[in-house]
Formats: C-alpha cells, sequence, structure tokens
C-alpha cells in the first residue's frame, strides 16, 4: 500500500585509505508519535545535467532559500565534487529554494579552490552558495571536527529545512523534493533513510543490521545508538534549534 518505490535512496561515504568501498543509502521507517521518520527512493545516479536555470538566474530578484543543505568539509577534494553534482541534479524543487552550506574545517588540499568555482556555477543556475572556514595555514592548527563545522554551517545558512550531506555522499535526484514533504506533514520529525554499500556487500552485517530494523527496533535501539544513519537527515530547522546542535569535540 505505500505509494513509495522499493528501492533505495543513494549517498556515498569516502574510501577508507587503500579501499575502495562506497555507501550509499536505501528505504524508510514511519513510525506513528515518535520523531524518526524515513523514505523509500528509487536509486538513480544523479548527475548534474539535469539541473535547471531559474528565474534568479535570468536577473530577477532571488527569493530566500527553502532548504539549505549542510555539508562539512575538511580535506574532502576527492568526493565534494560528485556530492555537489548531485545537488545540481535534484529535481521537484526550484533551484532558488536551495541553499548549499559548507563549512571548509582547514582543509590542506585543493578542497577550498573546488568550492570557489562551485559557487560561481551554482550561482550562475539560481541557486544560493554560501561558503565559511578556510584551509588550513599553519601545521599548528587542528580542524574543530564534523561536529563544529555541521554547526558553522548551519549557522551561516538561511533556509528553513535542514538537509545533512557529507562531503563525501551523493544523493539521489529527488531526495529534497521529497524528504521536504515528509519534513512538512512531520515538522517534529527526524526524516532519514535506509543505506546501501559500494561495493556491494561492503561492512554487510552492520549494513543489513540497521535496514532490517523493525520499527519497534529502531525506537528501542535509539537509546543505544543512531538507528537512522547522519548522512540521510532531513528536518524543520526548529528540529535543530531545541536539541541545540552538534556536540563538538576536536577530531570527530
Amino acid at each position: 500500500g505505500s505509494p513509495f518505490p522499493t528501492r533505495p535512496l543513494t549517498f556515498a561515504h569516502p574510501p577508507s585509505p587503500g579501499s575502495n568501498m562506497r555507501e550509499i543509502s536505501l528505504l524508510p521507517f514511519t513510525i506513528a508519535g515518535v520523531a524518526l521518520v524515513a523514505v523509500v527512493r528509487m536509486f538513480r545516479r544523479a548527475g548534474g545535467c539535469g539541473a535547471q536555470r531559474s528565474e534568479a538566474a535570468t536577473g530577477h530578484l532571488r527569493r530566500l532559500p527553502l532548504v539549505s543543505v549542510i555539508v562539512p568539509a575538511h580535506n574532502a577534494a576527492p568526493w565534494i565534487g560528485e556530492a555537489l553534482e548531485s545537488i545540481l541534479g535534484q529535481e521537484g524543487i526550484e533551484n532558488d529554494r536551495i541553499e548549499v552550506s559548507v563549512y571548509n574545517d582547514l582543509s590542506s588540499d585543493a578542497t577550498h579552490d573546488i568550492l570557489l568555482k562551485s559557487k560561481q556555477r551554482f550561482e550562475s543556475l539560481g541557486f544560493h552558495f554560501t561558503i565559511g572556514g578556510r584551509n588550513r595555514i599553519s601545521a599548528s592548527e587542528r580542524p574543530g571536527g564534523d561536529g563544529k563545522a555541521r554547526n558553522l554551517a548551519v549557522r551561516q545558512s538561511k533556509g528553513k529545512y535542514l538537509c545533512f550531506l557529507d562531503a563525501d555522499d551523493a544523493m539521489m535526484s529527488n531526495r529534497i523534493s521529497r524528504q521536504l514533504e515528509l519534513a512538512r506533514r512531520n515538522p517534529d520529525a527526524i526524516v532519514g533513510s535506509r543505506f546501501f554499500r559500494l561495493p556491494e556487500n561492503s561492512t554487510e552485517h552492520y549494513t543489513r543490521t540497521l535496514n532490517e530494523l523493525t520499527d519497534r527496533e529502531v525506537v528501542l535501539r535509539q537509546y543505544r545508538e543512531i538507528t537512522i544513519i547522519q548522512p540521510t537527515w532531513f528536518f524543520h530547522r526548529n528540529v535543530y534549534d531545541k536539541v541545540g546542535g552538534y556536540p563538538e569535540m576536536q577530531g570527530l
């Protein structure tokens, strides 16, 4: 009876050193009375070719963004291009309703140069694009960690809804429009999804365990671990404000 397809939403995680592993995300849970919701998506590789020029690109006054895509980045040069391309490929929402908010957490690679070039391209297509942070200048500087980078990316953003995308992820072309639809109906909920990884069967036990949780297990196990993985989260900004943001621990 579900109106959603039975195949997944995708995200890609970076390989660990010496590995070619990529991670991708998928199917959902909807739990009545609990602030956890997830969405099913058809898997399709999203590319930049689907980006459409909006009114903003033709000289009209841009509206404020509705959705801010929050991207923490540290030495993300090998992957961030793919992540940004997947934002360009979003369908079902006008470009000027999307903001890309990236915080560069003291990278020492080409991340900053990639972001500057991407900003020009995105803005020519009507997107909002905000860059915070900078590359590392001194060897003694240490990155603040994922939590702090996400918090700073949120603080510099303007969207009513927050869509979290790690710099080493890639999302499906209908992710924002479908998760926005659910978040509007569930303003106090976290909207997320199941996942899968490439190559297939990477961390098979972990992937299968989380993807096969029942609604009851999703609720009960949340007190022990995160049952809806971070790279699939999408929610109203009020949810973030109520929680108070992410813990900030250097190196994490």
